[in-house]
């Protein structure tokens, strides 16, 4: 009768030597994929904090210079369409 392996290290000695180096860089590419991923999710975040904190700085800064609602809202659309005309320059 097979039995099935209890624990990691019995599953891994059935795996021949030569068999493990696929096994092993197959995971460590994994590995490595997901840390990309998630620090790329990370950094874009932050970097929308950012922006969004900057662009509330802003607003603060104009309505204490006494600029009506309609003139704070073009400033920030124009710079937001700033942004945008860079990023998309970038690419």
């Amino acid at each position: 009768m097979n039995s099935v392996p209890t624990s990691l290290w019995e599953w891994l000695d059935k795996i021949g030597p030569d068999d493990r180096l696929p096994i092993v860089i197959v995971t460590v590419l994994f590995g490595l994929a997901a840390t990309v991923v998630v620090m790329w999710v990370l950094a874009h975040t932050i970097a929308k904090i950012h922006r969004a904190r900057l662009e509330s700085n802003l607003k603060h800064e104009l309505l204490e210079r006494g600029l009506s609602a309609e003139e704070i809202a073009i400033v920030v659309a124009s710079t937001a369409g700033n942004r945008r005309r860079i990023q998309s320059s970038e690419q």
